[in-house]
């Protein structure tokens, strides 16, 4: 019913806005104390969600096979995660899921099956 790439797409958007929220926590524990290092990861990791969210996944600009895709999402999803666990409480579980995300991701590319993925158009091979 469900493809593979369907599902890792669905999964890894949630992962992203997951980062999302752990970005917004981090605005909330601004209010009580000001923490310079904990405001601009909280700037990058919102902007660069947003910017991938709307780039690589909704629109796929690139014309790239699913393997590359499968590990751009994971090297990407892998950095930000890593920055989100410096956050807060929060970010530190959205940080350790888009772990395990990043590396569902790398499987995924690791193994893929490139004849899956190849949709022939079956013609009729007979002269009219």
């Amino acid at each position: 019913m469900f493809e593979t790439e369907i599902i890792s797409k669905i999964i890894t958007i949630l992962a992203y806005i997951g980062l999302f929220i752990s970005s917004i926590t981090g605005f909330i524990s601004l209010s009580g104390s000001y923490n310079g290092s904990v405001m601009m990861t909280s700037i990058v990791i919102l902007l660069s969600s947003l910017l991938i969210i709307v780039v690589i996944e909704l629109y796929n600009m690139f014309n790239l096979n699913q393997k590359q895709i499968y590990y751009a999402r994971s090297v990407i999803l892998l950095h930000y995660s890593l920055l989100a666990m410096g956050i807060s409480d929060i970010g530190i579980g959205f940080g350790i899921c888009g772990i395990l995300v990043s590396l569902s991701n790398l499987f995924g590319g690791v193994f893929e099956n490139e004849e899956d993925m190849n949709h022939y158009i079956r013609t009729d091979d007979t002269e009219q």
